[in-house]
């Protein structure tokens, strides 16, 4: 197990993840039946073949508490070990308060890839499964792995904010849809920048399809996006010429004007970075299904060098054979997988999978 471990490891460190120009971090506290929390650490990154790749490579225990300076210290260890620290594209936590200090304290240490750039009724159940079905089909969706999420983000929070709006009409779901859309809005009411990059660099939707996605955005929640849709337009500039710096020259406006508002896809060397770095920029982690196996009652005297070992192969092998993402609903992420912006439709959510997208062209 050691030698496997040990080979495969430097497969990926010294041949697979040096061939890259980024990663995306998605680290996770895992939580044993032994009373032992391990953190692990997922790359994220699109190979020299344009396929997009997910790798568990750090699986660590921790021996003290979850204090922020403890979970940065395990993040930023495994990243120095595989060489990532002028990497880092950019780094998806959940929302515990810890996390977001562990980010203040990483952030300064991930300074070198573009600098200081910045880089979710009281009714009979069956009404209140479907209130919440829609959820669970943005929760399955966005789950992918072999394929991009980060251009569906802002269908998925149109859809959920108007799914909100309506459900506050009615009476016995007042109640339920005020606080989760104040709780909705305290998170995605300030769109991260990320998700605005990878939408318009979508060819099916660029500027135009933006636009008309915070109009209706606007419309559902009472507020105001004509300041944040000039900053994104101010701020892909800004991306844009300090790609043109690091990877292809001096900055071209002109070109640029042409990729965020023309119809077709006008490739160049700078736009297939931003397109990669934005197209692997996800939030999955490692699942439970993956772990499940390996911590559990009878294993608890496992070494925590070794539970690393095991967790790490099992989840490259996994990779090799396209295995890490187990499919929860097929058709579902199927149609979300191969939809087209320009389809024809009317509604959003699960009554219609096309119907919100086809309005943003």
């Amino acid at each position: 197990m050691g030698k496997m471990f040990a080979d495969q490891r430097s497969l990926l460190m010294n041949s697979l993840l040096p061939a890259c120009s980024y990663v995306s971090l998605t680290p996770d506290i895992w939580s044993g039946n032994a009373k032992e929390d391990y953190i692990s650490v997922v790359v994220h990154y699109v190979s020299a073949d344009w396929e997009l790749q997910k790798n568990v490579v750090g699986f660590r225990l921790i021996e003290v508490s979850h204090s922020s300076e403890n979970i940065a210290e395990k993040i930023a260890g495994v990243v120095e070990e595989f060489d990532l620290i002028d990497k880092i594209f950019a780094v998806t936590l959940d929302n515990a308060s810890s996390n977001s200090n562990a980010y203040d304290i990483l952030q300064p240490i991930f300074f070198g890839y573009l600098g200081s750039y910045p880089a979710p009724t009281r009714d009979d159940p069956h009404k209140i499964m479907v209130f919440l079905e829609l959820f669970y089909d943005s929760t399955v969706v966005m789950s992918g792995v072999y394929y991009p999420t980060a251009p569906l983000v802002l269908h998925h929070i149109l859809d959920i904010a108007e799914h909100l709006h309506k459900a506050e009409r009615y009476q016995n779901f007042r109640m339920i849809a005020y606080p989760m859309k104040l709780k909705f809005l305290k998170y995605w009411e300030k769109i991260p920048l990320l998700y605005s990059y990878a939408f318009i660099l979508d060819p099916r939707a660029k500027m135009k399809g933006f636009f008309n996605v915070l109009e209706l955005l606007a419309q559902h929640t009472g507020s105001t996006y004509s300041s944040y849709y000039a900053d994104v337009k101010d701020e892909m500039y800004r991306l844009f010429n300090k790609y043109e710096q690091k990877f292809g020259g001096a900055a071209r406006s002109q070109r640029l004007e042409l990729v965020l508002v023309s119809s077709q896809l006008t490739w160049t060397v700078t736009l297939s970075y931003v397109m990669r770095n934005s197209l692997a920029y996800c939030s999955g982690g490692v699942t439970t299904s993956l772990l499940g196996r390996i911590l559990e009652d009878r294993r608890r005297r496992l070494l925590p060098e070794h539970v690393e070992m095991l967790t790490c192969i099992k989840d490259w092998g996994q990779g090799v054979r396209r295995e890490q993402h187990a499919l929860e609903d097929v058709d579902l992420e199927e149609a979300f997988k191969n939809l087209f912006l320009d389809e024809e439709g009317e509604g959003s959510g699960s009554d219609s999978t096309a119907g919100t997208f086809g309005l943003l062209l």
